[in-house]
């Protein structure tokens, strides 16, 4: 038979021993009724084991029911684990038949359960996600997509937080406290330019900090970034995950320098 192809492996491998129960409750046998019936999903297994399953509970609930049937008509039976692509002759021939299961034309109707809607619904809003922030072309400055950056992180708290709000563009500086009416002036007060203290101007212009940045500009030039942007500094540039990793640590020491993580 053939799923909706919505349904997880979980949910797939689970769907085929409920299966294999219905089975083995239409078979009338005289004698001594006793089946084994071989899986190789562990995860079925463990998750059978549970009374009051938490993840497919339709699939568990249905396979208990369906043991307590049998077991009422006198049937034995047991579960079994067993290797998967081990060249066991029975597993072998069943995943073959799986696989001509995907040239078929209809799909068995067994229904889809709430782990597998949690995901597609998860899909559907990252996919809505990923096309707001394209269309964003602020947020597009810095990233060009919604994919993990675990390159980025900081594995000091403060300094994560702090380049977290840089790169979402709520910080303490001066501009944004300003604009939230928390600063009478968003001017820079660390320097004489007379100029709004942004995430632009404390990273790459201010003069109070032109001795940190000298060092910060010297190392980032030992890794090929010349004339850094704040898409550099903040990790949306093209460099490897490596360069991009010390160029994040690099910034966390050019803050620390400034004196200015208590406030940023």
């Amino acid at each position: 038979w053939k799923l909706d192809t919505n349904i997880s492996i979980a949910g797939a491998e689970l769907s085929a021993i409920h299966k294999a129960t219905d089975w083995v409750l239409t078979q009338h046998i005289n004698g001594t009724r006793e089946v084994v019936i071989l899986t190789d999903s562990q995860v079925s297994l463990h998750l059978m084991k549970q009374r009051k399953p938490k993840s497919y509970a339709y699939s568990v609930t249905k396979i208990h029911i369906n043991i307590l049937k049998l077991r009422k008509k006198g049937w034995k039976i047991s579960f079994q684990w067993i290797p998967s692509h081990c060249g066991i002759e029975g597993n072998e021939r069943a995943d073959a038949l799986a696989g001509e299961a995907h040239s078929l034309d209809n799909k068995d109707n067994y229904p889809v359960q709430l782990e597998e809607l949690y995901l597609i619904i998860g899909k559907a809003y990252q996919a809505k996600w990923a096309a707001h922030w394209s269309a964003n072309r602020r947020q597009n400055d810095l990233r060009d997509s919604i994919s993990p950056w675990p390159h980025t992180r900081h594995p000091c708290r403060a300094y994560d937080v702090i380049l977290t709000r840089f790169r979402m563009n709520h910080t303490k500086l001066n501009s944004h406290m300003a604009a939230k009416k928390l600063l009478d002036s968003p001017l820079c007060t660390n320097c004489n330019m007379n100029i709004a203290e942004g995430i632009h101007h404390f990273l790459l212009i201010c003069p109070g900090y032109s001795q940190q940045r000298q060092k910060l500009r010297s190392s980032l030039s030992n890794l090929g970034v010349v004339n850094p942007t704040i898409k550099d500094l903040l990790g949306g540039s093209d460099l490897d995950p490596q360069a991009k990793s010390k160029i994040t640590h690099l910034v966390s020491r050019f803050i620390s320098e400034t004196g200015r993580v208590r406030d940023l």
